[in-house]
């Protein structure tokens, strides 16, 4: 089926000559390829065959991936990131997921772009996560016009940071009727980046915002383990673990009856020396859902 793809870009040339070298080795290829940049200087100076650069108005991936596909010309629409790299067969994948009328949105799986260590940071999805993340995935035009495309205000209600407009307009989608569909052979790699214990502790204290997008969302409980009402499978144990560090100060026993759940999970952490980093995170991102389940009046352990 004729696909067409959309790369929105902002101040990554490096990166963008990346995607586009691999996107130039698609097969089948695409029918056009279209980098939405709001700077005009990120503009690529070489694009693959059919491309094209499309100007969007308004700053942000959201209002970029509206703009590049509306001015799309096939039925149905690719969405990738300029820090990831498509395998070869991924835009032919892609397409035969769309395997009835019925389907309207088909993802793809999403691996790291090399080796990952206790402070990388990167993209892995294995399987569907209700969460629709646009670096690798695609959609009908008709589904894309029946729920009026990504809505770039969305991210206003986490203080504008870009959080949960993937998702938004996935379940749209969804509540418009069309089915879903993930496509395990439809892979792309994403940039893995290497950062500090703050940079880690930023990352985790964003979990925080999930309470928030699952009030508005509620449909993600449906994806999420323990009954949907956790965001991670050690998340109850991790926040046991938590109480059991505020309680030992005054009573050790029952503090630390807590807290050895989440050390036998910790105990199956390989290699050994991720443990202390796994650690670090899940306390920080306990904290964050315990704030943000507050806040929202939602809880998410």
């Amino acid at each position: 089926m004729p696909l067409s793809v959309v790369v929105p870009t902002y101040h990554r040339p490096e990166k963008l000559s990346r995607a586009l070298a691999a996107i130039e080795r698609l097969q089948p290829a695409p029918v056009e390829v279209l980098v939405v940049v709001h700077d005009p200087d990120d503009a690529p100076a070489r694009l693959p065959a059919g491309g094209r650069v499309v100007f969007s108005p308004a700053k942000g991936a959201g209002a970029q991936r509206n703009a590049g596909w509306r001015e799309a010309t096939s039925d149905l629409i690719a969405f990738t990131d300029d820090d990831c790299v498509v395998d070869p067969a991924w835009a032919g994948e892609l397409a035969a997921g769309f395997r009835t009328p019925a389907i309207g949105v088909v993802q793809g799986r999403t691996v790291p772009l090399g080796p990952t260590g206790p402070l990388s940071r990167t993209i892995t999805i294995e399987r569907a996560s209700g969460l629709f993340e646009s670096c690798n995935i695609a959609y009908r035009r008709a589904a894309l016009e029946a729920a009026g495309g990504f809505d770039p205000g969305f991210s206003d209600r986490f203080g504008g940071r870009p959080f949960g407009e993937d998702a938004d307009l996935g379940w749209r989608v969804t509540r418009a009727g069309w089915a879903s569909a993930f496509s395990p052979a439809a892979r792309v790699s994403h940039e893995v980046e290497e950062g500090s214990l703050r940079d880690v502790a930023a990352e985790e204290w964003r979990r925080g915002m999930f309470p928030v997008l699952i009030k508005l969302l509620p449909e993600l409980r449906q994806q999420m383990p323990w009954g949907g009402w956790a965001l991670r499978r050690q998340s109850p144990w991790a926040q046991m673990a938590l109480a059991g560090l505020l309680l030992g100060p005054v009573a050790p026993g029952p503090g630390l009856a807590l807290f050895l759940p989440y050390l036998a999970w910790l105990r199956g952490i390989q290699p050994r020396r991720q443990i202390p980093y796994q650690a670090y995170r899940d306390l920080v991102g306990s904290v964050a859902l315990i704030v943000g389940s507050v806040r929202a009046g939602r809880m998410v352990l």
